[in-house]
């Protein structure tokens, strides 16, 4: 058995052995981001495939609202009460209907095999999912995000993932200017070899043991300046990670900051979205009544059901939009949002 030692005068292993760690905890952070990257990209996925069936829904019903005006017109044509061009305009309106219908549904299905792709689900698992849990005929279709202030404690910086790793990483560089300045200094080695030998003939056995211990001490008498230029470097490099730290700082505050403007822009698109339903809605009730009636033309009432479509669909995109954003700024402060510490009252940003 041969073994050896290196006594650790100058710390030299201990800040190596510091730095592997730093490292290693700089990796872990790195992993931690990725998997809430992926875990932000899934959602909202999931969010823009369930606002495009909404949509897909809302193009439904437009189209087969628009096939019934398209019979009635046809009726009213047969008695003399429209114009043939009225037909036309109907039946326009109608295949225009039946091919936003088609887009859409080609839409979904594009986004459907994107978020396959992102959860390594199966198609008919996802669609058990979605049917599981679809509120498409609910007022609000979307995942509503938490009520809460617009603010959040700069105290949440350091939990981030990216400031972390940029932080492990500044330590470990740090690390390595100690392990680089020991490196300049002679190196300590113990030694020590245990042997055991048998030797049996003629029926008897001889064995022997031996043992020795010893010492050495290596040092570089003359190295043209490389251990002095190998701080140096590892100074430069401590340097750089540090700037490195000071950037990712810099970039997350934006990113959060970023984050909360568009929340906030979102959560006033959202209620104004709902009102433009509210109000579209009934122009499109009373201009239906005005048609049968025979106060209003056919022009008129598919402008009216053209703007509570879009209305429809503005709601929509608005609520996807509201939910997406939010999963953003969770994404932007690295996971680590708890919507308990947002403080009320005044809204004060980061």
């Amino acid at each position: 058995m041969n073994l050896s030692w290196e006594i650790d005068l100058f710390g030299r292993l201990r800040h190596n052995a510091a730095a592997a760690n730093q490292r290693l905890a700089a990796r872990e952070s790195d992993a931690e981001n990725a998997r809430l990257t992926l875990v932000a990209q899934v959602v909202d996925s999931a969010f823009a495939l369930r606002a495009c069936n909404a949509k897909l829904t809302a193009r439904k019903e437009d189209a087969r609202s628009r096939q019934e005006t398209l019979r009635l017109t046809a009726l009213r044509e047969t008695v003399g009460q429209v114009a043939p061009i009225d037909a036309a305009r109907a039946k326009s309106a109608a295949v225009d209907s039946e091919t936003q219908v088609a887009n859409a549904d080609a839409q979904c299905v594009q986004l459907k095999n994107a978020l396959v792709t992102l959860s390594g689900w199966s198609i008919a698992r996802l669609d058990a999912v979605f049917a599981a849990n679809s509120r498409i005929g609910n007022a609000r279709r979307l995942a509503a995000p938490p009520n809460g202030e617009l603010a959040v404690p700069a105290a949440i910086l350091p939990l981030h993932p990216n400031v972390r790793a940029a932080l492990r990483s500044a330590d470990a560089a740090f690390e390595d200017i100690g392990s680089a300045e020991a490196a300049r200094y002679p190196s300590l080695n113990l030694s020590a070899l245990l042997s055991q030998s048998w030797i049996r003939a003629l029926g008897r056995t001889t064995n022997s043991d031996s043992w020795s211990l010893g010492g050495s001490l290596t040092g570089s008498l003359f190295d043209g300046g490389a251990a002095n230029a190998n701080v140096h470097a590892t100074r430069a490099r401590y340097a750089q990670a540090v700037a490195q730290l000071e950037s990712t700082l810099r970039s997350t505050t934006q990113d959060i900051e970023n984050a909360l403007v568009t929340l906030a822009n979102a959560e006033a698109r959202d209620q104004l979205s709902k009102d433009a339903v509210t109000a579209a809605k009934q122009l499109l009730v009373g201009s239906e009544a005005s048609y049968r009636a025979g106060r209003m033309s056919l022009f008129e009432l598919e402008d009216a059901r053209r703007s509570y479509n879009n209305a429809i669909v503005s709601r929509i995109d608005a609520e996807r939009d509201l939910a997406q954003n939010w999963v953003a700024l969770v994404k932007a402060t690295g996971n680590a949002l708890d919507i308990k510490t947002l403080p009320s009252g005044t809204r004060r940003s980061l």
